[in-house]
């Protein structure tokens, strides 16, 4: 992202395209194009379609030789979910063409931008030095970038083309079409469970499933119709603390067994209690 953030720094910006419509269905900004910024632009574009796709198609990125790819796609496939690695230039030129677009079409005019051709008619001209000595003065902060990232992907997924549609236009057209979503999965939070949450190992004892992350423990518990179904027994369990529910999956399978939401009452034994039940 052509844009100066304090300390000499800048975001990266990582898009999922829809290939029929070219609309981008799903981005994440972050300060380097890493794993963790790859697959949350990737559950973005699931998240926000409500689809899982039926082919990812990437260029022959760094990503793909990580342990964390490795499993990611053993995953997607378990979904029945291709990816598929192309050396095609033509689809890399595509991308390329892209993110020159946002630069000239939608980022120039931002104040900060310290793109490739301002003030200058040439395309590869460096940007002038009033301009980058401004930049440095009033430096963006990294959730200004961020907005302003959001607000480009927009106007590009609104932007009419010279056919007079939208990528939104082509990809509204598309999703309406039953035969198009024929290789499409729809998604749930269980689904986006088992694809981005780690899964970690806990043991259901007295009805409960305690978290303990710095210092501070999170008490989620079963209902009673689900007591002796679960109790004793460990699960692969998928969280994110934030949230009032946690999911079991089963340890060999992976299939979804149960949810276990988090505790309302707070436990009688002053020497049992977690900060969840002080504060209740």
């Amino acid at each position: 992202l052509p844009f100066y953030m304090e300390g000499f720094k800048r975001l990266t910006l990582f898009a999922v395209f829809d290939a029929y419509s070219g609309k981008i269905v799903g981005f994440h900004v972050g300060k380097s194009e890493n794993t963790e910024v790859i697959l949350k632009g990737i559950e973005s574009a699931m998240r926000d379609t409500g689809f899982m796709p039926g082919e990812i198609v990437s260029d022959n990125h760094s990503f793909n030789k990580t342990k964390e790819a490795e499993n990611f796609k053993e995953d997607i496939a378990r979904f029945g979910i291709k990816w598929n690695v192309s050396q095609n230039p033509r689809r890399k030129a595509r991308i390329e063409r892209f993110f020159r677009e946002l630069g000239d079409n939608f980022c120039k005019e931002i104040p900060g931008y310290l793109g490739q051709g301002i003030k200058s008619k040439m395309k590869n001209a460096r940007p002038a030095q009033e301009l980058i000595d401004e930049a440095v003065k009033h430096p963006l902060s990294e959730s200004q970038i961020k907005i302003i990232a959001a607000s480009c992907v927009e106007q590009y997924n609104n932007t009419k083309k010279k056919d007079g549609y939208s990528p939104n236009d082509l990809y509204d057209e598309a999703v309406n079409d039953e035969s198009r979503r024929k290789a499409c999965i729809p998604v749930n939070e269980i689904k986006l469970a088992q694809l981005f949450i780690r899964r970690s190992e806990k043991t259901v004892k007295s009805g409960m499933v305690i978290i303990e992350r710095e210092g501070i423990k999170h008490c989620f518990e079963a209902s009673a119709e689900q007591y002796l179904q679960l109790e004793g027994k460990k699960f692969g369990i998928r969280y994110i603390l934030e949230s009032d529910e946690i999911y079991l999956f089963d340890l060999k399978t992976d299939k979804y067994i149960a949810s276990l939401y988090r505790q309302k009452q707070a436990h009688a034994a002053f020497a049992d209690q977690t900060e969840d039940d002080k504060m209740l």
